[in-house]
């Protein structure tokens, strides 16, 4: 654990043990009714995080208070902690914004078996600061008119010169190109990563796009035969459209991003805040969430991938190869 966590997970126990907890019921929901939980949340959802937090509180009787808006602003935010009402907890859109957020000592432990029994380990925190909530996958979307599945291996493929003129991106900031370039460069290497991120650029049908659902867009209008994206922008243009014929192939690597979930260094109420993020990862409520954002829940998440951390630890390393890869 670097030194600035340790730092902070001592002063957490510190100042937990000095506080007078509150008496908790059956559900782990402070008794005591005065201080409600204060959610920041990196999100522009009006309907499903409400819909929750209702539910939460018609259980519980805890009151649930949510702010919400774009993603670098709530966790800049959180990390500044000169807010009103301070935070008590985070939802980031990303693994970088949680991480972000538990780097600068803006997160407090989230010491709790039943996050630790909800998600597995390569999608909690190493040093137990945030967990995933859900998360979506990097896939290969493709036309199956001209593309054969059998082809579509991993992400390297599409490097090759078989490509060329036929492959479609997004631009390298969106999180789910920027999370393979993250893994990749664990697996492989920086020198490797970098010369197969360099085939990509070699084979585009076009600059890279400003979206996802631009990619999957050029792939259906016959602009290129395949591309890169997340599971959730390829399931909602499925679900979305009667007439979607594209298909999608799953990489022999797993790499993803997350929704993740923290506890706030200067929460008021802690208790509830641990008590919110253990409703929410239950089974049937993480699963309900992950299919009205067209994620995954992490109940149902594969064991053995590299820890998803890595995405953000590599996060400006990933950043600045693409951009001497002229992918941008």
């Amino acid at each position: 654990m670097p030194a600035s966590r340790t730092a902070l997970f001592v002063a957490s126990l510190l100042s937990l043990a000095a506080c007078e907890r509150d008496a908790v019921d059956g559900t782990g929901v402070p008794t005591r009714a005065a201080a409600p939980i204060v959610v920041y949340a990196a999100s522009v959802d009006s309907t499903d995080l409400p819909a929750l937090f209702a539910e939460f509180q018609k259980q519980t009787g805890a009151t649930v208070i949510v702010r919400t808006g774009e993603a670098s602003a709530i966790v800049a935010d959180v990390i500044d902690g000169h807010i009103t009402p301070p935070a008590d907890v985070l939802i980031t859109r990303s693994v970088a914004g949680v991480w972000r957020a538990a780097e600068e000592g803006a997160l407090r432990p989230l010491q709790s078996s039943l996050v630790n029994e909800a998600t597995a380990a390569w999608l909690r925190d190493p040093d137990a600061f945030w967990t995933a909530w859900n998360y979506r996958r990097a896939i290969l979307a493709y036309n199956p008119e001209r593309i054969d599945a059998d082809e579509l291996e991993d992400f390297r493929a599409l490097a090759e010169p078989r490509y060329n003129g036929r492959l479609c991106v997004a631009s390298a900031t969106d999180s789910i190109s920027l999370a393979v370039i993250a893994i990749t460069m664990d697996e492989l290497g920086a020198r490797d990563t970098e010369l197969m991120v360099r085939g990509w650029v070699a084979n585009l049908a076009r600059p890279p796009l400003a979206a996802e659902s631009d990619v999957l867009t050029a792939i259906g209008s016959g602009a290129c035969d395949v591309g890169i994206v997340s599971s959730e922008t390829y399931t909602f243009a499925a679900d979305s459209h009667a007439d979607f014929a594209l298909q999608a192939q799953d990489p022999a690597s797993l790499y993803v991003d997350i929704e993740g979930l923290g506890i706030a260094r200067h929460a008021r109420n802690p208790d509830g805040a641990r008590a919110l993020i253990e409703w929410l990862l239950a089974t049937p409520i993480q699963e309900q969430h992950a299919a009205n954002v067209y994620a995954e829940a992490v109940a149902t998440a594969p064991s053995g991938s590299a820890n998803v951390s890595r995405v953000a630890m590599n996060r400006e390393d990933a950043l600045k190869l693409a951009e001497r890869a002229r992918y941008r």
